[in-house]
């Protein structure tokens, strides 16, 4: 009795204590087979913690300093969605997004994500797409990328839905310290901290520390720039360079030289931006010459110019050649005349001496008559001699020919060299370009010769500026 009593006992405190609970069912329950006699009881699981939200977080008030950080920050992601580290790309689009809160980027951020799990097959980064598109589509009511989204959304085998139908799915991202270092400079390679040079859009992890990026490119002078990279974060920033300025040495001595219109002197050795330019070179008595030229930077060039004779100068040469050698003619003629004076002048002393012959008073005749037509003929011939050097020298001064003026462009600029931003202008904003008026009053003579006929044509003209 007291034996089976026990036995009771103990059977009703085991009856007496409750049971287990049991695990919440998923809904809808899925169809099991019912569990045998001799299955033990499954054990209890505690409920799965929910998985971080594939949206970052978003900022209160964005300043402009973190729209453009934002912007520089999306960039960089962009050029390495394009290169294939989508990894990187999903880094720099929540943190473009973390600093703008800007839309569009939830779009950019899905696509990082559908890549990346078309690469590894990651069921996070096909949560993570499906649930920023359809947060994408929540946020852009038309328009814009929405049929893209859609698309992406149908091709991941989701659906248009809200965002907030579907619990953040991705799981902790790890953010690397990255620089994202690009040039717009032509050619430009890019070194950081002695790497090898590679191009622009360097995208390197490193420490959050302060590191030495080095831009180079030909015809460019090198730099080197400070830049301190913020943990866990992508810093980018683009660097230019400062161009060599291209050098032409130009071979025309005595020649004034005139760059894009500007008087540049005599100097043989001249400095300039890239790009077109125009070279004139201009000399006295010379026809003046002109050449448009394209510079690269840093480029070291050499122009020689062989300056023709003008047809003044020409003419003016042989008015004094020829003047000369009739004053010449003309002073022989006097010097004759000379000579016949001196006969007549004998024969006259002779005669108030003494009787002179018939012959000797025909003689003195002859002498007086033939000492005035040379001194006549003397004086013409010398004077036009000494008119034609007059006119020769005239016109072997006047003879300065202008230089070539650049051609207009498109815009009706003459010129097309690089101006740079900060030229100085004057109070209306207008730079300038002519000299002010009020100088003084300005005068000029142009003598003119051209052949006419057999002979030449001379005149010129002149003019008063004030």
């Amino acid at each position: 009795m007291l034996a089976g009593f026990a036995l009771l006992a103990i059977h009703g405190v085991a009856a007496a204590q409750p049971k287990p609970a049991q695990p919440p069912k998923p809904w809808p329950p899925a169809p099991s087979a019912p569990p045998s006699a001799s299955a033990p009881a499954p054990a209890p699981t505690a409920p799965a913690a929910a998985k971080p939200s594939a949206i970052p977080p978003v900022p209160t008030k964005p300043t402009p300093e973190d729209i453009a950080k934002a912007k520089a920050v999306f960039d960089a992601g962009g050029r390495a969605y394009e290169q294939g580290d989508f990894t990187a790309a999903v880094q720099a689009f929540q943190q473009a997004y973390s600093l703008s809160g800007r839309p569009s980027i939830l779009f950019s951020l899905a696509q990082a994500h559908k890549k990346r799990f078309t690469e590894a097959g990651a069921a996070a980064d096909k949560d993570a797409a499906i649930e920023l598109y359809r947060a994408y589509l929540g946020e852009v009511k038309t328009g814009a990328r929405r049929a893209d989204a859609i698309k992406g959304l149908e091709a991941l085998g989701g659906a248009p839905t809200t965002a907030a139908s579907t619990a953040g799915t991705v799981g902790p991202v790890v953010r690397k310290t990255q620089l994202a270092i690009d040039s717009t400079t032509p050619g430009a390679m890019i070194s950081i901290d002695g790497s090898p040079p590679a191009p622009p859009q360097v995208m390197m992890e490193v420490t959050p520390t302060r590191h030495t990026v080095r831009v180079e490119a030909p015809g460019y002078i090198t730099k080197e720039f400070a830049i301190t990279a913020q943990e866990g974060q992508i810093t980018p920033e683009t660097y230019d360079l400062e161009e060599q300025p291209a050098k032409i040495h130009i071979e025309a001595e005595g020649a004034t030289i005139f760059l894009d219109g500007r008087d540049m002197g005599e100097s043989t050795a001249l400095s300039m931006r890239s790009g077109k330019h125009f070279i004139s070179v201009a000399k006295s008595g010379h026809q003046s010459e002109a050449r448009p030229l394209e510079v690269a930077p840093g480029a070291n060039e050499n122009l020689t110019f062989d300056l023709k004779t003008t047809r003044q100068r020409d003419a003016a040469i042989g008015m004094m050649i020829a003047g000369g050698v009739t004053a010449i003619g003309g002073g022989v003629i006097l010097g004759t005349s000379f000579f016949r004076q001196a006969d007549a002048q004998d024969i006259d002393r002779k005669r108030q001496a003494f009787t002179i012959s018939p012959d000797e008073a025909a003689e003195y005749e002859e002498a007086s008559t033939e000492r005035d037509q040379f001194r006549a003929l003397g004086v013409v011939v010398g004077g036009v001699g000494g008119l034609a050097l007059v006119i020769g020298g005239g016109l072997f001064l006047f003879d300065s020919p202008g230089p070539k003026q650049p051609p207009s462009d498109a815009d009706g600029e003459q010129g097309t060299e690089k101006k740079p931003s900060d030229a100085p202008s004057d109070v209306e904003g207008m730079t300038r370009l002519a000299p002010e008026r009020g100088a003084g009053p300005r005068w000029s003579l142009s003598p003119i010769v051209a052949p006419l006929g057999e002979g030449w044509e001379v005149g010129g003209t002149w003019s008063l500026r004030y």
